[in-house]
């Protein structure tokens, strides 16, 4: 199960780390967040901070996507 708190969360590198261990592609996850794989990139680098709400949307899917790999 992935844990975070918005406090935790080195958001760029923390939400990379966490997608690429389930397996799941930066494309896949900027789709059915609604943006692009630009922004994605732009978040792991730093150049956009993310909204809190938006973190917990992207940890969700890597979540959903976890459970649903199996």
């Amino acid at each position: 199960m992935l844990t975070h708190s918005s406090v935790e969360v080195n958001t760029g590198l923390d939400i990379k780390i966490a997608r690429l261990r389930v397996g799941l592609f930066q494309y896949q996850l900027a789709g059915w967040l609604g943006i692009s794989p630009c922004q994605l990139s732009q978040i792991k680098t730093g150049r956009i901070e993310p909204s809190p709400e938006l973190v917990e949307r992207i940890y969700r899917e890597i979540e959903t996507y976890s459970k649903a790999k199996g």
